[in-house]
C-alpha cells in the first residue's frame, strides 16, 4: 500500500521485516505473499525484481502451496517475460494455467488479463491461440517452472 501511496523506500523496509518474521515463523503462505509484494516494491523503485519473483515462485511449488500466495510473484514474471517474443510462450501458457480455475481476486484476474493481452501482441493471434489450447490441462506448477527456465 505505501508503494502505491509513494514511499516506496518505506515499503521495502516494512516488507522485508514481515518477510524476514514469517520466515522466522515458517509461515511459508505469507513469506510468499511478502516475497510478492517486495518484488513489486523493488520494481517500483526500479531495481530488477526478477531473483524476488523466481524465488517466490521455486518455493509455492516447491511446497504446493495455493496460488492465491504466490501468484502476485507468477504474474510479475509473466509480464516481464511477456515482452520478448522467446519468453512470450511460457508466460502465456502460465497465465492460462493460473487463470483456469478462476479462482484468483478480480485485481489479480484483471492483471493476468493484461499479461495474457501483452504476450498475445508478441505471439500473434494464431501461436497464442495454439499455446492456449496445448496449456489447457497443464499443471499450474509445471507451466509456472517452465517460466523460470526460459
Amino acid at each position: 500500500v505505501r508503494s502505491m501511496m509513494g514511499q516506496t523506500e518505506a515499503a521495502i523496509e516494512v516488507l522485508t521485516r514481515a518477510l524476514a518474521a514469517c520466515r522466522d515463523a515458517d509461515d511459508r503462505a505469507f513469506a510468499l505473499l511478502a516475497l510478492s509484494l517486495l518484488a513489486d516494491a523493488r520494481a517500483t523503485s526500479g531495481e530488477d525484481p526478477t531473483a524476488l519473483l523466481i524465488e517466490a515462485i521455486e518455493e509455492g511449488c516447491a511446497h504446493h502451496i495455493p496460488p492465491f500466495w504466490w501468484a502476485g510473484a507468477l504474474l510479475g514474471l509473466c509480464e516481464r517475460r511477456a515482452k520478448s517474443g522467446a519468453n512470450a510462450g511460457p508466460a502465456l501458457t502460465a497465465v492460462s494455467a493460473l487463470c483456469r480455475g478462476n479462482l484468483l481476486p478480480p485485481l489479480v484476474m484483471e492483471r493476468a488479463a493484461r499479461a495474457s493481452a501483452r504476450a498475445r501482441e508478441v505471439l500473434g493471434a494464431a501461436v497464442s491461440a495454439g499455446i492456449e489450447l496445448a496449456s489447457a490441462g497443464l499443471e499450474l506448477e509445471v507451466a509456472a517452472l517452465g517460466l523460470i527456465a526460459e
